[in-house]
């Protein structure tokens, strides 16, 4: 284990049957667009994202600062379009890098799905994929903490990138 910041990421294809989430910008206009939170970057190259925002464990939206406390978990809700359907699965990988303000690399994984998904997910869950990250050890206090992430269509050349910026 590092002597520094120790980040745990964990990825799952969350199935929510229970709770409906419905998430309200200031600018707001009921139009189809997409909704983006906390400050989340998105590059879309084929995928689309509708909706990206970041929520505490209990389903809580975090506040648009993404200031977080130590052993908090935060979770990455997507909702993303364009997935290529085989026989009603979709078959998504995601990659996920959180870096220090510095530039340190706390962690790198380079295919978060693989274990969990290896046979693609019914395609009714491309509207539950979510990542996350845990801040579980502070050693030095940083600025920031960037997360990096990248989901892609295993069955497609088509992905989506983006990032967001954590705060202690």
């Amino acid at each position: 284990m590092k002597n520094s910041l120790l980040f745990t990421s964990i990825i799952s294809a969350c199935f929510l049957f229970a709770c409906t989430l419905t998430v309200k910008t200031d600018n707001d206009t009921g139009s189809p667009t997409a909704k983006i939170r906390n400050g989340i970057e998105i590059h879309e190259n084929g995928l689309h994202a509708q909706q990206a925002f970041l929520t505490l464990e209990d389903g809580s939206l975090l506040a648009d600062n993404n200031k977080v406390q130590v052993g908090q978990k935060v979770v990455m809700r997507l909702i993303i379009e364009g997935w290529q359907e085989e026989n009603g699965l979709i078959f998504p990988e995601a990659s996920e890098k959180i870096t220090t303000d510095d530039g340190e690399v706390l962690v790198d994984e380079p295919a978060l799905f693989e274990q969990s998904l290896p046979n693609g997910t019914p395609s009714e869950n491309k509207e539950k994929l979510t990542l996350s990250a845990v801040i579980n050890q502070l050693d030095k206090l940083h600025n920031y903490y960037l997360v990096s992430f990248k989901m892609w269509d295993k069955k497609s050349s088509k992905s989506l990138s983006g990032s967001y910026k954590l705060y202690i």
